[in-house]
């Protein structure tokens, strides 16, 4: 840029350069999120665009294994999420599935891959969610003294003298 014709000022340099910073990107983000093991739970995990795209935005994405096991602690995903002209959230849900094995906290991993439109438009900042399944089974208590308890012993005698004898022989 070249400055000219100063009224009531002198120009010491008249030539500059300007810089135009392209803030245009949006940077798409998969966040972490946790639900309990229950009967119909799910993990609900939100995508976010960092600005507004004009147009819509599709990305794939698909789950794989952490510490939870496919078709017993989860039902495996995987797709196409969109996002609606100017939205910049949507969701990915993963159905839970319920057991009683008390196994403790659990995780399962979602990626997103190819967005469209890509660069210079929309670019993966944080490709990788993690979900927690936060277990919910709990151990039998038995009051002591109750009949329960009293059968739960009985039983625990009994395959002692039992593994015994077979150790004898």
């Amino acid at each position: 840029m070249t400055l000219s014709n100063p009224i009531n000022a002198t120009l010491g340099d008249a030539d500059t350069i300007g810089t135009i910073s392209d803030d245009d990107v949006a940077s798409l983000r998969l966040g972490d999120a946790s639900a309990r093991e229950a009967t119909g739970g799910a993990i609900v995990m939100t995508a976010t665009l960092g600005k507004p795209v004009a147009q819509p935005v599709t990305v794939q994405y698909a789950s794989s294994t952490g510490s939870a096991t496919p078709g017993v602690d989860y039902t495996p995903v995987s797709g196409t999420l969109t996002f609606a002209p100017l939205a910049t959230s949507a969701t990915i849900t993963i159905p839970l599935l319920n057991d009683s094995t008390i196994e403790g906290n659990e995780s399962v991993v979602v990626t997103l891959s190819n967005p469209v439109p890509g660069a210079p438009l929309v670019t993966l900042d944080d490709a990788v969610g993690n979900g927690f399944i936060v277990d919910d089974d709990q151990p039998l208590n038995v009051p002591a003294g109750s009949p329960l308890a009293w059968f739960a012993m009985a039983f625990g005698i009994a395959l002692l003298a039992l593994r015994r004898r077979a150790q004898r022989r």
